[in-house]
């Protein structure tokens, strides 16, 4: 598990399937944490400049005593990230190319 903010390492967490506690640290983070959340992929804390420790220690508290939430955020950040992109985009592209 981790807390993290929402930069490109949310995809590296999510191949390693690493639960993650997100914060927003940047304007271009915002759409890509929000959504990552919304489909449960990560559990977003907001915005940096917004937290408190409060919060941070009950999320993180929540996650820590919930296993099967803890395992659910794992197994679907990995299908998320796997190493079989080259091969869908190979596959899309030839099924999509006229000849």
């Amino acid at each position: 598990m981790v807390i993290s903010a929402g930069g490109s390492t949310l995809y590296e967490l999510a191949a390693c399937g690493t639960p993650a506690l997100v914060f927003i640290l940047a304007d271009n983070q915002e759409g890509i944490v929000r959504k990552m959340d919304e489909l449960g992929y990560v559990k977003t804390l907001g915005w940096y400049n917004q937290l408190s420790d409060e919060t941070v220690l009950n999320k993180l508290r929540e996650l820590i005593s919930d296993y099967k939430q803890h395992q659910e955020l794992s197994s679907k950040a990995q299908r998320l990230v796997d190493d079989h992109g080259t091969d869908r985009i190979v596959q899309n592209i030839t099924q999509n190319l006229c000849f």
